[in-house]
């Protein structure tokens, strides 16, 4: 009986979950954008302080989202998405290639993310 009622608000938190990416999660998508355009002005050597902090900005944001909502390899790849440009020191066109990379993978567990099943997305 008491593994029926946790199987049970599991569920029920499961869908919940869901219902709030779906409602809320979008907000992530739009974010990319921005980090792939302080990406590739980071490999041309022309990344402006200004999109700079934009970047590490949504950076912050995509990582924290995606772990709150429990998508562990998005969530993985946008942290270090946030470190590398969280770090003043490291600002060269190679670490701006890696960015691209990162960022592209990001753009491929999104989708993923937003091809699954609502409910299935958040039992990892």
């Amino acid at each position: 009986m008491r593994t029926d009622t946790t199987k049970n608000s599991a569920q029920r938190i499961q869908r919940k979950l869901a219902l709030i990416w779906k409602t809320f999660g979008g907000s992530v998508y739009k974010r990319v954008p921005v980090l792939e355009l302080a990406a590739d002005a980071m490999t041309k050597g022309a990344i402006n302080p200004e999109l700079e902090r934009q970047a590490r900005a949504e950076a912050h944001t995509i990582h924290g989202e995606l772990s709150t909502f429990g998508f562990r390899d998005a969530a993985r790849i946008s942290a270090e998405i946030e470190a590398l440009f969280s770090n003043p020191t490291r600002r060269s066109k190679s670490e701006g290639s890696l960015l691209v990379g990162l960022i592209l993978m990001l753009r491929q567990e999104l989708e993923e993310i937003r091809t699954s099943e609502p409910v299935t997305a958040f039992v990892q």
